[in-house]
This record gives C-alpha cells, structure tokens and sequence, in this order.
C-alpha cells in the first residue's frame, strides 16, 4: 500500500524555491491563496522585484513580480498573491521533535535525531529515522528503546498532543537513566532520583526491561559518565535497591 504524502505549506525562501525548481528537493511554489507558480527568472535588472513569476489562476498563467521575500505588495499586511513554499512534511522535522510511523503492520512513536529517506520500489518513499526513543503504540508491550533505529515507516506525521504524552507515562515509568535525561531534555520533566546508591549497597540490576530482561544480584559500586550502573559483578542499564520488597524479583523478568 502506497501512503499518501503529507504536504505543509511554509514561508517562501528563496535558495529553498531554487532547489525546488531544479528539482534538487521535493516540494512545490505556490501563492498564499494555493495557485500553483513557476519562477521563470531569478535576477530582473534594475528593480525592486527581481522575480519574474508564472502563477495558474485556473484560466490562464498570469505575469507578477516579487521581491526576494516573495512578497506580491509593497504594503506591509499579508496578500493573497504572496508565494509560499509546500513541501512535504518530514523536510520539517528536526532534531528532538516527536513523530508518528506507520506501516502496513505497525505504528509507533519516536524522538528523532534525523529522518532517511529511501524508494520502496513502487512510486512511494521509505521513511526511517534514528532515534532518541521509540516505541511501538500497537502491538507492544509498553516498552520504549533508546538510541535506536527505526523500522521502515511508509508514513510519517507530527505526533499529537495525546500521543506525546502516551509516550511520556512510559519514559516516566522506565528504570534507564537515559530515559530520565530524554524527559528532561524533551518535555522539560526532571524526575526525582528514586534510590540513592552508596557503593557497596546490595542491589538488583538488568540490561532490558523485555521478557528476557532477568534481575540478578550485584553489589553497587558507582554511575558511569554514560549513565550506566557499575558493579561489582558487571555493567548494567538498570539498577534497583536488594530489600523485601524487591526479593521477589531476583531470578525474574517481571517489572516492579
């Protein structure tokens, strides 16, 4: 299944409208009012307005000429004739901002550090990101991965509000100290340190929260500059105090 691109429309820039009409980069020359342009010259000698523009009024294409900014009107307020620029809407996304993927199987959230792009074979377009943090909201398990990659998502769109916070209620409720410094770093929540670790205190400590994730025993001796728990016996990604009310779990996968 083909999924449909998703097109945003962004104020006109000028190097960007180049590329555009080189067909270097994706995306479209329109008018505020949604008329498709087409620049025909860049530089026009001796004027204010040094680009010369085609725009389809649905009847026939109609000469304009506009400044650098893509302003139709010398005056200050907004005109419907003024250019902007449509492109698809993963040429927006940026570095920290939270997306939804989606393929014919699965769909899930991430916080991107970059978005690659590949040709699936059949007119459309593979997206596949590299992550802060994904996780899956159909099909899972309630568990996030961290500094990941993505699988091949045929759709990619801004997360809602709702969504985001799905998101953060698991970040919030998982044990990894990288978990902790996302939320703090994304959505501005510092989550106050649960345990307090001295070296030699009796802990239980996992490298994942996934079904093959056991607890074993270790005696705690510091925090790495990665944010990871040295012990005595190895290092670990999680970390949890040995008492009775965490005895059960020695030997398990089951989470607290």
């Amino acid at each position: 299944m083909i999924m449909e691109k998703k097109y945003i429309k962004v104020p006109f820039d000028v190097e960007m409208a180049k590329k555009i009409t080189e067909k270097s980069v994706e995306g479209r020359i329109v008018t505020r009012c949604g008329f498709t342009a087409r620049v025909i010259c860049w530089d026009r000698f001796g004027r204010d307005n040094p680009l010369v523009v085609l725009f389809n009024n649905k009847k026939d294409e109609v000469v304009v000429c506009y400044n650098n900014d893509g302003v139709f009107s010398t005056e200050k307020k907004e005109n419907s004739l003024d250019l902007m620029l449509e492109i698809p809407e993963y040429m927006a996304f940026k570095d920290g901002d939270i997306v939804k993927l989606s393929n014919d199987t699965y769909t899930w959230l991430s916080i991107i550090k970059d978005i690659d792009l590949s040709d699936d074979g059949k007119g459309g377009l593979l997206y596949f990101t590299n992550d802060y943090v994904s996780m899956l909201i159909n099909d899972g398990d309630g568990s996030i991965d961290i500094d990941t990659y993505s699988d091949a998502g045929q759709k990619v769109e801004r997360a809602t509000e709702e969504e985001k916070q799905k998101l953060i209620d698991v970040m919030k409720a998982n044990e990894s100290p990288k978990a902790k410094e996302y939320l703090k770093r994304f959505f501005g929540i510092e989550e106050k340190k649960e345990y307090e670790f001295k070296p030699f205190d009796k802990v239980l400590v996992r490298d994942n929260d996934f079904m093959d994730g056991v607890w074993y025993a270790d005696i705690f001796s510091h925090i790495s500059t990665e944010g990871n728990y040295c012990c005595i016996g190895s290092v670990w990604e999680y970390c949890i105090p040995y008492n009775e009310q965490t005895a059960h779990l020695l030997g398990t996968t089951n989470n607290l």
